[in-house]
């Protein structure tokens, strides 16, 4: 069963927008200022921007409505599209995508609009034909062919405007590479699969989103090796391309089943010819550069996250982890006159990793290179998620192609002030931003100590990604399956050490996201950005033998991120929702417009609504994340068909979980803390009667033996807003009001994670809580236990 949750939402949205386009509001209205900051040290011109952004409850019924504009207050040519609603049909989040410019290490600043927006000047085309799809973005025209699927099949590029798409202007001609695997001596490709998927997934003024789905497959197709999920973003008058690739482990009678990957190279052979060479750099003083020779070639390679080698046409070694780069990892190839650069995000972070350059013309992206000389062993059903780019251009200018790559590296990102996230958007649900000021004097001290205690966690944390040393195993949190998870222990067994990793518990990229949205530190927001895609892709088992674990956790904490123990389960997927944890995603999609994550929660949303015998298992852990999950997927699908099923599914996993199960155990901890969450989340999320009849029941037992931890004082708030009992919000502020010292970030995600909930109900935004309105225990009859 394949229920397509997240496209029917967009599906349903832009019907919205096809109806409602042509209205606008009667006058522009300055509705939020969005901030960028280059952190690279290289200026950007032109950079393809995309953003989400929300709005509040009731404003806006359309993106015929919104438009942007400069700082110095004139029109930017700019697409937004729908992505989430509330519950009156208004728009809850919308995409942003515009080219944007900023100075080195500097700010620029754009302003959403509440206006019609200006005619556009659009010279972005798409044409999709039974063969091909071919796209011309103004400079630059490619081709990508339906059949034989080689990523883009051949490309010419013009910056003069005049569309002089010639022999002369021909950057890539017809191939049969794309995207090559091999395995031990053989190779399997793209282009080899006859049965390649090729769709245009999203097309507008500004954008195309041009998705490919497959398999590696040897020269007859008679075997495949790890199936693909590629997309090809072009944007309007751009020459730069931006690619993600995703390669799936999706073949095998068992769990356990893997392959041996011996290289994994997207390679695209150009028309150049012995041609120039510049690399990325860690040096302030640019781009390293070389003459290559018809038999020689060049290359940047990292074998782990501190060394990084330049090699054959160009040389040197160098650092990685010690400094940091962001300005390495891609490399350009021209004769002078046409030329394509190529290069992949996290290069040293996601190792190992090349990029290469040939003599005879082909630009190599290294995503598991050859040259690292040891086979990777990837799993039944797991996943991993590259970030590329392409810029063809005519004549080589190495500060624009630096400043281009920055783009890839560390994208420009217009985000709001704190506020319009938390109160004045309540995007994240009751959320309050991080400002002293917006709390009740009382209650100052206990938030400032809660935000305190946490961006101290943050900074051990992100300090011990460069290595830290457990049970005798120092590792750090970089590689290929790594790279977005935390090492958690050693396990020892037999004489030999495996390193066991957190698998991102209880929500880790969530907390950080709304964190990042009360403080706006961007630290915080790397560290959701690279946890959510690693939960996504790691962590969410996308092939099983058994089709219903398609969507479902891996047990954390897993060795090798697949494993528990490799003597007694191989590989394990959890039978229960002790470890969903799919917000993250959520929030990776609504800010950054990763497609990817749809595919990732139509996976998780069609497991949660079909498998339902971890409903109520003996942990309550893994009732209160399927709670906190469904009630996402109702918040998600508001106003469309598709809440329906998830209101019901709720209810139905409600009637299970409610008061008194788990009564026998003391509220407090994650466990039970995790419990009330789902059960309050969806109650927010719907008025859910039967949900408040559990909660009050929780709540007297919450003041009966009045837990002082964070797991559960979300409660205390929750209820004194609905009951008017001072006891309950005392219980939550002594909770607030202890010091943190989590030793793993699982700890840290399990105690932290909820106080922002609390914070609400402590700060000028809540209501007034009904006077003399004391809970009462409900009475076995009313509850149904014995």
């Amino acid at each position: 069963m394949s229920v397509r949750i997240s496209r029917s939402v967009r599906l349903f949205a832009l019907l919205m927008v096809t109806v409602l386009c042509l209205s606008s509001s009667a006058s522009a209205r300055d509705l939020v200022k969005l901030t960028m900051r280059e952190r690279v040290g290289l200026a950007r011109k032109d950079e393809p921007i995309t953003i989400g952004v929300p709005l509040p409850e009731g404003l806006v019924k359309s993106v015929g409505e919104l438009t942007l504009k400069r700082a110095d207050g004139r029109d930017i040519l700019a697409e937004v599209r729908p992505v989430v609603m509330w519950k009156d049909g208004s728009l809850r989040w919308v995409h942003l995508y515009f080219m944007g410019d900023c100075p080195a290490s500097g700010k620029a600043s754009v302003t959403l609009v509440q206006a019609r927006a200006p005619a556009g000047q659009w010279k972005l085309r798409v044409q999709d034909r039974a063969e091909a799809i071919t796209v011309v973005t103004g400079p630059l025209k490619f081709v990508v062919r339906k059949k034989g699927f080689n990523l883009i099949d051949s490309a010419w590029v013009d910056s003069s405007g005049r569309g002089a798409f010639d022999a002369a202007h021909q950057v890539i001609a017809p191939h049969t590479r794309g995207g090559v695997l091999v395995e031990g001596n053989t190779e399997f490709t793209t282009a080899s699969d006859p049965d390649v998927k090729v769709v245009v997934e999203e097309s507008g003024p500004l954008h195309v989103v041009i998705k490919a789905t497959g398999a590696h497959k040897n020269a007859d197709a008679s075997e495949k090796r790890l199936d693909f999920v590629a997309r090809i973003y072009a944007y309007n008058n751009s020459p730069v391309v931006r690619l993600t690739y995703t390669f799936i482990m999706a073949q095998g009678s068992k769990r356990n089943d893997h392959i041996s990957l011996t290289s994994l190279n997207v390679e695209l052979p150009t028309t150049v010819k012995a041609g120039q060479v510049l690399f990325g750099a860690e040096t302030e003083e640019g781009p390293k550069a070389g003459k290559l020779a018809a038999d020689e070639e060049a290359f940047v390679y990292v074998s782990d996250s501190d060394t990084i080698t330049y090699g054959g046409a160009v040389s040197g070694s160098s650092q990685g982890k010690s400094i940091k780069s962001k300005r390495i990892g891609w490399a350009d190839l021209s004769d002078g006159s046409i030329g394509l650069a190529a290069g992949v995000r996290w290069f040293w972070q996601m190792h190992p990793k090349s990029v290469e350059l040939f003599g005879d013309g082909v630009v190599r992206i290294g995503l598991y290179p050859g040259r690292h000389g040891k086979a990777e062993e990837i799993y039944s059903g797991v996943a991993r998620t590259h970030y590329l780019q392409l810029v063809f251009h005519e004549a080589t200018d190495a500060a624009r192609l630096a400043g281009q790559f920055a783009g890839m590296e560390d994208p420009l990102r217009p985000f709001a002030p704190t506020r319009w996230y938390c109160q004045d958007t309540w995007s994240f649900g009751k959320v309050v931003n991080a400002d002293l000021n917006e709390y009740e004097l009382q209650f100052r001290e206990a938030v400032k100590n809660w935000d305190a205690c946490f961006d101290a966690q943050y900074q051990k944390f992100n300090r011990l990604m460069d290595g830290r040393r457990r049970a005798g195993m120092l590792r750090d949190d970089y590689g290929l399956l790594v790279w977005g998870d935390n090492f958690h222990w050693a396990l020892s067994r037999g004489g030999r050490r495996r390193p066991q990793w957190n698998g991102n518990y209880y929500g880790y990229p969530h907390m950080m996201a709304l964190h990042f949205i009360r403080t706006g530190k961007l630290g915080y927001f790397d560290h959701f950005e690279s946890h959510a895609l690693h939960v996504a892709d790691v962590h969410t088992a996308h092939y099983d033998p058994e089709q219903h674990w398609v969507g479902a956790s891996r047990y954390c904490p897993p060795v090798e991120h697949v494993r528990i123990d490799s003597e007694r389960a191989p590989v394990y997927i959890s039978h229960t929702f002790y470890h969903h944890k799919a917000e993250g995603i959520f929030a990776r999609w609504y800010f950054l417009a990763d497609h990817r994550m749809l595919d990732v929660l139509d996976e998780i949303g069609n497991h949660i609504l079909t498998y339902k015998e971890g409903d109520r298992r003996s942990q309550p852990r893994g009732s209160g994340n399927i709670m906190i999950e469904i009630a996402k997927f109702v918040e998600h699908t508001a106003g469309t068909p598709a809440q329906k099923q998830w209101l019901e599914r709720g209810r139905e996993v409600l009637e299970k979980v409610k008061y008194p199960y788990a009564k026998e155990r003391r509220p407090g901890g994650y466990q039970t803390g995790l419990l009330v969450e789902g059960q309050m989340r969806f109650y927010e999320n719907t008025g859910d009667a039967v949900a408040m009849e559990s909660l009050t029941a929780w709540g007297e037992r919450f003041k009966q033996h009045k837990p002082a931890d964070g797991f559960t004082a979300y409660l205390g708030g929750f209820m004194y807003a609905r009951t008017g009992d001072r006891e309950f919000l005392d219980l939550g502020v002594r909770a607030l009001s202890r010091k943190y010292d989590a030793g793993k970030e699982k700890d840290f995600a399990s105690a932290m994670r909820a106080g922002p909930y609390l914070f609400y109900y402590l700060s000028k935004y809540a209501p007034a809580p009904p006077k003399g309105a004391v809970t009462q225990v409900p009475s076995r009859a009313e509850t149904g236990s014995e």
